[in-house]
């Protein structure tokens, strides 16, 4: 006599077993499925290659960190944020230093002792054996004169010297005349403005001769005077 057990298991079949297993992957549904698909990892589970597409996410569900670097797209620049308080006032910086004092000049005003005054001259001439003349007047005077051993003129090309070291310089109590070009003339000498037979330096200025050696004669350059 067969038990009700071996009754059972005689009973089933190849056919029977499978369309058990069939109802199971029915009511089973997607948990079934998301064990058995294979491909792309999911967790545990396995995924066919885009088996999940937008239909099957939850709006809003995703987070950034569920995207590759620069898949999503940048975000619309804000609105200007308010404007800040005003800072507090800095320190005062540190006061400048004081300016020199400006000159105030009058008729009685003379020029200080080892300050320098600078000037042009020039002068021509047509006839050979005339005279050329230059007259110079002091801007300032000096407070002293210059006398014939401290009064120098200097041709191009220049050659300085001690006591006239470079254009528009002149050692104190010195008067250095500096000739730029001049053509036909010969220096004749250095005077005093208020005694043109005294040469050297008045407190006012000087004057300047030479003589013409040819029909077209000229010369100019600069002076440099400082104050004994």
């Amino acid at each position: 006599m067969e038990t009700p057990r071996r009754t059972f298991f005689a009973r089933f079949s190849y056919a029977n077993v499978m369309a058990t297993v069939a109802v199971f992957a029915v009511l089973g549904g997607t948990g079934y499925a998301a064990v058995a698909l294979p491909n792309a990892s999911v967790g545990n589970a396995q995924l066919k290659s885009n088996a999940v597409d937008s239909s099957k996410v939850i709006n809003g569900s995703l987070l950034k960190a569920d995207f590759k670097a620069k898949q999503l797209p940048k975000g619309a620049t804000g609105a200007k944020g308010a404007t800040g308080a005003t800072g507090a006032t800095g320190a005062a910086g540190a006061a400048g230093a004081k300016g020199d004092k400006g000159d105030s000049f009058t008729l009685a005003t003379t020029l200080a002792t080892g300050q320098t005054e600078t000037g042009q001259y020039s002068a021509w001439g047509s006839t050979a054996g005339s005279y050329l003349g230059q007259t110079v007047s002091y801007r300032i005077p000096l407070p002293a004169t210059i006398s014939s051993g401290n009064v120098h003129f200097l041709t191009a090309p220049l050659a300085f010297t001690a006591n006239c070291p470079a254009v528009g310089q002149a050692l104190a109590g010195h008067l250095c005349v500096y000739e730029y070009t001049s053509q036909n003339r010969s220096f004749g000498g250095i005077f005093s403005l208020t005694n043109a037979v005294a040469a050297g330096s008045a407190k006012d200025g000087f004057d300047l001769w030479f003589t013409s050696t040819g029909a077209t004669s000229y010369t100019y350059g600069e002076y440099a005077v400082t104050a004994p």
